[in-house]
């Protein structure tokens, strides 16, 4: 198994390509990458070359380090072992545990810091993320110029292949958002009762 250029490992499998080249675009577009690791490993030289080229793949996101199986050790050895992944790393690691919950709370609370989601600010309904809001005020245009040229017609069938294109892009841009694919369905009902030329 070889690496490509953006560090994931190579495969000739089919289905196990597909599964990288999938990892590599979740990665590319995080905008937080959530990196856990077993503190009860006794070295954690693995895991620091997988962080490194999820760096590489995405270098802006800030990264969170979560140690886990924090339940199955002492004080003294998550202290010491959670010191040495910030002397590799540069990045503080939460002790966490997926069994106990141990740490999760914090987990949130860093979330919430990072990606800007608390609706703290007087009156706002939605906290959300500056790419999220570039994606709605993007999507709201979009549907602004598709209700001015069907506005505009004296015929819908006149700019209904302007106006679905102007609706492709707003939904492209909610689907960036929740993470949904559009697909032509809404369009096609949106126009239904439309003849619409090709």
């Amino acid at each position: 198994v070889g690496q490509d250029a953006a560090g994931f490992a190579a495969s000739d499998d089919p289905l196990e390509a597909a599964a990288h080249g999938a990892a590599r675009r979740a990665v590319a577009g995080a905008d937080m990458i959530l990196f856990a690791v077993d503190l009860t490993a006794g070295q954690f030289d693995d895991d620091l070359q997988l962080l490194a080229e999820v760096r590489l793949n995405n270098h802006l996101a800030p990264v969170l380090l979560l140690a886990n199986k924090a339940d199955l050790l002492d004080a003294r050895a998550i202290e010491r072992r959670t010191a040495a992944l910030l002397a590799e790393t540069q990045i503080r690691a939460l002790s966490t545990s997926a069994v106990t919950g141990r740490g999760l709370d914090e987990v949130r609370r860093e979330l919430t810091e990072h990606l800007e989601l608390s609706a703290a600010r007087g009156g706002e309904a939605l906290g959300l993320h500056e790419r999220q809001r570039r994606c709605l005020k993007a999507a709201a245009a979009a549907a602004c110029r598709a209700a001015s040229l069907l506005i505009g017609a004296r015929e819908i069938s006149d700019v209904a292949e302007l106006a679905a294109i102007e609706l492709r892009a707003a939904l492209a841009e909610i689907g960036s958002i929740s993470g949904q694919v559009v697909t032509e369905d809404i369009l096609s009902r949106i126009f239904a009762r439309f003849c619409v030329g090709k």
